[in-house]
């Protein structure tokens, strides 16, 4: 009873001051959104709820006491209210490592399936080749005869230096395999023939967001463009470390990036027709080198090879951590677990079998870390969003819609909770093993 008195101001202080922070929290989102905006908002929202949770749990203990009929189980919710004071923190911290291993599963996750999808959809062709500028017309024309060849398209880039860094140039032809593999994110009415027609560019989604402009707008780029270039739309481009913008093959442009850039080819396969076929059939003819030539199946997988290397150490770092977690719960638990040894041995002398034992010693341990993990669930899903929608926008340009992935998140909750009914019935099944008088005898 001294422990649920004192315990239930403590969880009252921290309630309130979960309050504030989630005040706090309100007013930086309402702030201008930044890479800070995103870190802070993180950091508020995992604290406040790392200190409202052990107070709703004391909350919804205590609750289940007063309304269950059954003496044991009454006795068990008041005792799991009460061992609060001592596992509270633990479970703090059990929470937060769930809560941003969630969150960081549905980032990775996310961004990779946003990938996945995005690569697709950009190498519409089957063989991309990067020859030399002198052979490209003669390549292009042998292309056109091919009879496994049937359209090949030359897009050339160059890039140029800004204020704001690098920016890279890409002229696209009018043809409407072209136009279906830009991911586009937002357009002007009729965007295709004004692209075509006009004074007008497509740019990516990092240089919309480094330059301030939407569509419609006209942007201010260094020479060789001029003060009339206007956006028609933007799209979507995971894959370039730097602003990029796409002009027409038509554009005034094309003769400066052809006598500058470098340029490549992209051959789409009749159907049923052998990518490795055409390469050969490239090497020979024009000496090209395995380097100069790719097809799309092989770029798609390498992608997403490195993809996964380079978020390898996410994961590891986020496993760890939820390790830990589980770790100072477990320990701080079991040590709360060996103390008690008198009473459980005093309950077992009194006629409590050892299963009701166990089930007191797991099933309190269990009730905090399902309840500590569905109380994660969804702290999780808001770093995920919070992740997604502001700190990744604004350290990359990018946004992406936000994917779920269920089966991940229960095997990731199913582990953690495991690992807790261990210990929670570890030492009770060491008491449970001795005789009820040698048990009392030794915990004296």
């Amino acid at each position: 009873m001294s422990l649920v008195r004192f315990s239930g101001k403590e969880f009252k202080w921290q309630a309130g001051i979960a309050i504030l922070l989630i005040i706090v929290a309100f007013f930086v989102y309402s702030a201008p959104q930044s890479q800070a905006q995103g870190f802070t908002l993180i950091a508020l929202i995992l604290i406040s709820g790392g200190l409202l949770l052990p107070y709703f749990m004391w909350k919804s203990f205590l609750l289940v006491s007063d309304k269950v009929k059954s003496a044991r189980l009454r006795w068990l919710m008041s005792d799991a209210s009460a061992s609060l004071t001592y596992r509270g923190i633990a479970a703090m911290a059990f929470m937060m490592a769930i809560a941003t291993n969630i969150g960081m599963e549905t980032m990775v996750g996310s961004f990779r399936n946003t990938t996945e999808n995005w690569l697709q959809q950009r190498l519409a062709a089957d063989v991309y080749i990067r020859p030399e500028k002198a052979t490209v017309v003669t390549l292009s024309d042998w292309l056109k005869g091919h009879p496994d060849v049937e359209q090949n398209l030359v897009q050339w880039r160059h890039e140029i230096d800004s204020s704001r860094g690098v920016v890279e140039i890409q002229t696209i032809g009018s043809s409407t395999e072209e136009r279906e593999a830009l991911a586009l994110k937002v357009t002007v009415p009729d965007y295709w023939n004004m692209l075509h027609q006009h004074q007008s560019l497509l740019v990516s989604e990092s240089l919309a967001l480094e330059y301030d402009v939407e569509t419609g707008d006209v942007i201010q780029l260094p020479a060789p463009f001029t003060d009339q270039w206007t956006v028609a739309g933007v799209y979507f481009d995971y894959g370039n470390p730097h602003g990029q913008v796409i002009v027409s093959n038509r554009s005034e442009l094309l003769p400066w990036i052809e006598d500058q850039g470098r340029v490549g080819v992209a051959a789409k396969l009749k159907d049923g027709s052998d990518g490795d076929v055409l390469a050969n059939d490239l090497k020979q003819q024009f000496g090209l080198l395995d380097s100069q030539i790719s097809n799309q199946r092989d770029i798609l997988a390498m992608a997403m090879r490195i993809f996964d290397r380079t978020f390898l150490v996410t994961d590891t770092l986020c496993t760890l951590t939820l390790i830990i977690a589980i770790c100072g719960l477990f320990f701080s638990t079991l040590a709360t677990e060996l103390s008690r040894q008198r009473q459980y041995a005093l309950l077992r002398y009194m006629g409590i079998s050892g299963r009701e034992l166990a089930f007191v010693g797991g099933g309190q341990l269990m009730l905090i870390g399902l309840f500590s993990a569905l109380f994660a669930l969804p702290l999780g899903l808001i770093i995920a969003e919070v992740l997604v929608n502001i700190v990744l926008k604004y350290s990359f340009g990018w946004t992406m819609t936000v994917s779920y992935f269920p089966f991940s998140y229960f095997v990731t909750l199913g582990g953690a909770l495991a690992s807790l009914l261990i210990a929670g019935c570890w030492p009770v099944w060491r008491l449970i093993k001795r005789s009820a008088i040698l048990s009392l005898r030794e915990a004296q």
